[in-house]
């Protein structure tokens, strides 16, 4: 039996997107992909890009992460390298800075929970931002720079640093050393 060939198609600044250096990708509910750059995001709905930089208001170019909020689906948290946390809600952007240290402003990965929490991995640590109240979190004196965050299940947290990997309880609030 011969195989069929899979169908790949190739995509670039010449079909759109802002930048050939793709940062993150993302599928929404609708089935559209996101795609950070180092130039802005582009959402892909199959035929066409879309994109939105920093003269539409995106606070930094460079894009690391993007999710859609689980609590209101058509937000859409867009984590930069620099610029903090975008909202992006019906075409409009909204800016969250997290400046509480020089690095905080530069976002690897951002998660929301089930109660609507969004925690970020920054270079200058892990913050958690609920409603307008962006407060540290693991905070320990370690340089907590390119963070793994990952949600497990509906109520676990998982923060890999380095050699380190703590669980933290989102029901408890309570973090524990894992390794």
């Amino acid at each position: 039996a011969s195989e069929v060939p899979a169908i790949v198609n190739h995509y670039t600044t010449r079909d759109g997107l802002p930048s050939n250096t793709i940062t993150s990708l993302y599928q929404d509910s609708r089935g559209f992909l996101w795609v950070g750059t180092d130039e802005g995001l582009s959402v892909f709905d199959g035929m066409t890009f879309r994109n939105v930089a920093q003269e539409h208001g995106l606070p930094w170019g460079r894009v690391s992460n993007v999710v859609e909020s689980k609590h209101q689906p058509g937000v859409f948290w867009i984590a930069t390298h620099g610029g903090g946390i975008a909202k992006l809600f019906e075409g409009t952007l909204t800016h969250i800075s997290l400046q509480s240290s020089p690095h905080a402003d530069i976002v690897d990965r951002v998660v929301e929970d089930a109660h609507g929490v969004l925690w970020c991995a920054t270079h200058g640590g892990m913050y958690r931002i609920e409603g307008e109240r962006v407060s540290p979190f693991l905070v320990r004196g370690d340089d907590l720079s390119m963070a793994v965050l990952t949600e497990v299940g509906d109520t676990l947290l998982s923060i890999g640093v380095k050699r380190r990997l703590w669980i933290h309880s989102i029901s408890s609030d309570s973090t524990s050393n894992a390794l």
